[in-house]
């Protein structure tokens, strides 16, 4: 294969080759003619040795490796040969005796680090080729203590220790890696790690520890850790660290908004470096304040997330609960306010108007409060909640006459004519008592009627309120209704009784007759 590769290479070269060939042949000649003349094994053995590296040259791997080997015979201690025996197995896949001679090599080995390779080495093969993960386990203990400075055997150790399921082994080695790695984003990119062990362990708290070393730590793991410290916050219920996390993250974004290299130095991805994704954060914060107690702590938060993204519907939705749960009502109607101004319209505006209707009622501003209510309901006619509102804010005016028509309008609002002659029959009553408008009370009480209330029922609301305006004429004809549409027979002999009275002390003896006629 050597000589047959030389022809495609150029003349000087292959020149060379042959020359270099004819060299190394010649060396192995001399020197197997050496280890025949000498008597003395540990001259053989390093005879033999420097005879197999040199037909490892020439690529003849079999007869090195019965070189390599017979050196290792001749002298079991020396270990180049045993080392290059095992690379040469490696490599030719040939693994029936490799186990051996790894366990030969962890023997002769003599210093701490020598002692460490092989260690790892054989251990490496017990986790290849025989699946033996607990003495692979026990020697790689041995390696980190031979050189427990070896950040790869702690790290071999910390492989097997996720096959094996060993989560207090892992967290060691994980500790030890921490402590031997001076890179700052390997460290935390450790620590990343160490948290994620220590969370599937149940341990909340040893995760924040080293979570919060990793934030610590000026790398571009600085915002993988912030949002594993949020998960971390959203996964256990802690709602004071996921408040700090998601805080750090929406300032770790405005960082990088303000300077794209300090968010490359932060680890901000670029899809998450926008105004919105800042204001997420906040809002996520203010969340976790809120869920904590800390209504105060949830406004600010809130507020600086509009900061970031002014007018942004789900931070001023979230900013209204947030004054609503600390009773700030002048906060909630500046708000619905700055809305209304950009142009809220339909049931959406009307809710706001509601909002400063309720600030202002809290100012004593009933003019003002009233006010905002007619906005409310110009907008959204069917809003059961503005009517019971504006009737509320009528009730205690000084306008009768509005009251009386507010409730005239929202009978025609409900659905059922029952509900309808209801608000008919209380607006007949404010008519009657409230604006001393008979017409207008008369009016409500038709309208009562025709929605279904009983004839005996409206003809009786009609008989007090005609003798609470001292409106004869009205309380005659309610008397009059009511005899002919409801009055029970114990009632019949009184109310003919009141015609007769009336009309008599009128003079008018024909009408009087004919109430005797029926109260006889």
């Amino acid at each position: 294969d050597s000589m047959s590769s030389t022809s495609r290479l150029p003349s000087s070269q292959v020149q060379s080759s042959a020359q270099d060939l004819t060299l190394v042949t010649s060396a192995i000649a001399r020197l197997r003619a050496e280890h025949d003349g000498t008597a003395e094994t540990a001259s053989r053995a390093i005879l033999l040795h420097e005879i197999g590296v040199l037909e490892e040259r020439l690529g003849d791997e079999a007869a090195s490796a019965r070189d390599q080997l017979g050196a290792v015979n001749a002298e079991p201690d020396f270990r180049e040969p045993l080392e290059r025996l095992i690379a040469i197995i490696e490599r030719r896949q040939s693994h029936k005796n490799l186990g051996k001679l790894l366990e030969r090599l962890v023997r002769v080995a003599e210093q701490p680090e020598e002692r460490a390779r092989a260690l790892l080495d054989q251990a490496f093969y017990l986790l290849d080729h025989e699946d033996d993960f607990g003495n692979a386990r026990t020697l790689l203990e041995q390696a980190t203590d031979e050189t427990p400075r070896d950040a790869s055997a702690w790290l071999a150790l910390e492989l097997v220790a996720g096959k094996l399921g060993d989560g207090e082994l892992r967290e060691r080695a994980l500790l030890a890696r921490i402590a031997l790695t001076t890179n700052p984003l390997w460290k935390a990119l450790l620590l990343l790690s160490l948290a994620e062990q220590r969370g599937a362990s149940d341990e909340p708290e040893g995760a924040e520890r080293a979570l919060e070393e990793a934030v610590a730590i000026e790398s571009p793991a600085r915002f993988s850790a912030l949002c594993a410290l949020a998960d971390l916050a959203q996964k256990n219920t802690l709602p004071a660290v996921g408040t700090r996390a998601h805080a750090r993250i929406a300032e770790a974004i405005l960082e990088g908004l303000a300077d794209p290299a300090r968010a490359e130095a932060l680890g901000v991805p670029p899809h998450r470096r926008t105004a919105a994704q800042a204001a997420d954060a906040w809002l996520c914060a203010a969340e976790m304040a809120r869920d904590n107690g800390d209504a105060s702590r949830s406004i600010d938060l809130v507020e600086r997330g509009l900061q970031a993204l002014p007018a942004d519907p789900m931070l001023l939705r979230a900013r209204f609960h947030a004054a609503d749960s600390v009773g700030d009502t002048s906060t909630a109607a500046r708000l619905a306010q700055t809305e209304l101004d950009r142009g809220a319209v339909g049931p959406g505006a009307a809710s706001l108007y509601l909002r400063v209707a309720e600030a202002r009622a809290s100012e004593n501003d009933a003019v003002g409060a009233l006010a905002a209510v007619s906005r409310a309901l110009h907008e959204d006619p069917a809003s059961i909640a503005t009517r019971a509102l504006l009737l509320d804010l009528l009730g205690m005016a000084d306008d009768a006459q509005a009251f009386a028509s507010a409730l005239e309008a929202a009978a025609e609002q409900f659905p059922s004519d029952d509900a309808k002659a209801r608000l008919y029959l209380l607006a007949a009553d404010v008519w009657a008592r409230q604006c001393h408008d008979a017409q207008g009370a008369r009016a409500a009480l038709s309208q009562a009627g025709m929605y279904g209330a009983a004839p005996a029922v409206v003809a009786r609301v009609a008989r007090l309120l005609a003798a609470l305006g001292q409106d004869s004429t009205w309380y005659e004809e309610a008397t009059r209704r009511l005899i002919a549409q409801g009055a029970t027979d114990a009632e019949q002999a009184g109310l003919w009784f009141e015609l007769v009275r009336a009309r008599g002390l009128r003079g008018e003896r024909a009408a009087t007759a004919q109430a005797l006629s029926g109260l006889a």
